[in-house]
């Protein structure tokens, strides 16, 4: 008799293992297929359903994606300090008041990631190059010394002010041209915050460049800025937040200047986005870089 019931108890014992196996089975494939848990994408949408969506749909789906992540992300930011050097949309000019008095999206940043200090460097008018208004190639060492993450978000200034002559080129990179100053500015950064992650950020698309080409008709094309800007970021290892070619919050469709980005300033509901998604981004780059 007590075999049999030994025998019993075995078969039982057996089963039971294989359940608790197959339940673990099933908990590793589904946290290893949780992209919030070890994986974050650049983008949850493919290049050919880019195409056929308008920014504001992409926009709508990437901010859903984003707030996936956010939510679900375990990295800790409670002991990282994140300082943003820009211009006014760093600042936080609102698009229906034109004044810096709502929402700033490093603000949301801060809040989402629970970081431990968030530094706005952002200021109204400011261009990447020396020829125009207060530029951060001038400012850069203004970021203070224990900042584990930079952020250079600007370039808009620069098409608006911009001409082929203080664009500048790739090869010369001559000071007071856009190339040669952006080249000065992560070259500056690198060498004065070598411990700090470097992130370069591509400005949206904005309808307001077909104002100012009126005022400035020998604007050079914002694609010209961005294409520099990537191939800077490379050339010193920067990682790169790209807005403008992801179509990300771009004015010109009808539907985000309504909602979200009424010519080149967003309202509340536009920094909100742009945050979670620089915020969801850093995630991603600072999981990548570990």
């Amino acid at each position: 008799m007590e075999k049999t019931a030994y025998r019993k108890n075995k078969k039982r014992r057996v089963f039971r293992n294989i359940i608790v196996a197959a339940v673990l089975v099933v908990i590793v494939v589904w946290f290893c297929n949780d992209s919030g848990i070890f994986s974050v994408k650049e983008s949850v949408l493919t290049d050919e359903k880019r195409v056929s969506m308008t920014s504001k749909e992409i926009t709508d789906k990437e901010n859903t994606y984003d707030k996936k992540i956010l939510k679900r992300h375990l990295y800790d930011f409670s002991d990282v300090t994140i300082a943003f050097l820009g211009d006014s949309i760093t600042e936080g000019i609102n698009g229906e008041t034109g004044q810096a008095d709502g929402l700033t999206y490093p603000e949301v940043v801060k809040e989402v990631l629970g970081a431990k200090e968030v530094y706005n460097l952002g200021v109204g008018g400011s261009t990447i190059g020396d020829y125009w208004s207060v530029a951060m190639v001038n400012r850069y060492q203004e970021i203070p010394a224990d900042t584990d993450i930079i952020v250079v978000y600007g370039g808009l200034n620069d098409v608006f002010s911009g001409t082929d002559i203080t664009m500048g080129d790739l090869e010369t990179l001559e000071e007071n041209t856009f190339c040669g100053d952006l080249d000065t500015l992560l070259e500056g950064i690198r060498t004065h915050y070598p411990e700090s992650q470097l992130i370069v950020v591509t400005p949206m698309d904005s309808v307001t460049i077909e104002d100012v080409r009126k005022l400035n008709p020998e604007m050079e094309p914002i694609e010209d800025y961005v294409n520099a800007i990537i191939s800077l970021a490379e050339k010193y290892d920067a990682d790169v937040i790209d807005l403008f070619n992801n179509n990300f919050m771009n004015s010109y469709d009808q539907g985000v200047y309504d909602a979200y980005v009424p010519g080149c300033h967003p309202l509340d509901a536009g920094y909100q986005i742009l945050g979670e998604h620089i915020a969801k981004e850093i995630i991603r780059l600072r999981l990548e870089n570990k």
